[in-house]
């Protein structure tokens, strides 16, 4: 990623594919870019357009542990890349539930990238931020990624902030 950025490269994926970027921001805090919603699990509605010689846009969300939406210009390099003919994109942040502290971001979008690869949103969980550290830990000391420990919030209706991401 860093290579094709720094030679303003493209990238050429095919937009039904599941794609999660997890995102440093100002090299202090850490989100996640995705283009999976995990409530539809169908895939975009993208086609290619012949006219255009473009496929068409798909929609993208936003995790941030702090939920702040100007952490989603962090996102800009990536879609510029997607999306080079543009010159700004609409991203959906998830209003997740917030992390305690300041330490804990890249945790909590390591997390994030992991819940959504199996299918699941998370939006729908609060995490167990006393344990990430130690459920890491056993990651990087012997080489297996147990789950991440996290309670499912129930009744809890789904809020999306749509934020504009300028190039």
């Amino acid at each position: 990623m860093e290579d094709c950025i720094r030679q303003n490269g493209l990238l050429h994926e095919l937009p039904e594919l599941d794609k999660i970027y997890v995102v440093n921001v100002n090299n202090v805090h850490w989100i996640v870019l995705t283009n999976i919603d995990p409530q539809n699990r169908e895939p975009n509605d993208c086609f290619y357009n012949f006219d255009n010689n473009q496929w068409c846009q798909q929609n993208w969300y936003v995790y941030d542990s702090l939920n702040n939406p100007n952490n989603c210009q962090a996102t800009s390099s990536i879609l510029r890349l997607i999306y080079p003919e543009r010159k700004g994109i609409k991203v959906h942040l998830v209003n997740v539930e917030p992390q305690v502290g300041q330490n804990d971001c890249g945790l909590f979008a390591i997390s994030y990238a992991q819940v959504l690869s199996y299918g699941r949103d998370p939006y729908n969980y609060r995490f167990n931020q006393s344990k990430m550290r130690e459920t890491y830990n056993f990651f990087i000391n012997y080489d297996s990624f147990p789950t991440f420990e996290f309670f499912e919030i129930s009744n809890k209706s789904k809020i999306l902030n749509e934020i504009v991401v300028n190039f």
